[in-house]
């Protein structure tokens, strides 16, 4: 856990860096008014938990297939 806080800490702070400028942009890239509508936030949260579930399974698939072949 100590070789991984590092990058933790780093993508936190990076993460909110980002946000931090694009509030404070003229055009911004992301629009947070618009993600936090009420009406569009459920898709969001989906979207995100779909493309989550979506990297995990590419993730696990190599080791499950590794250990059915011992």
């Amino acid at each position: 856990m100590l070789q991984v806080l590092p990058f933790i800490v780093f993508g936190a702070n990076s993460f909110g860096a980002f946000i931090f400028n694009e509030r404070k942009s003229k055009f911004p890239l992301v629009n947070f008014k618009l993600m936090l509508n009420r009406a569009i936030l459920p898709a969001n949260l989906i979207i995100v938990l779909v493309g989550f579930s979506m990297f995990m399974l590419f993730q696990t698939i190599p080791i499950l297939v590794k250990n059915q072949n011992l």
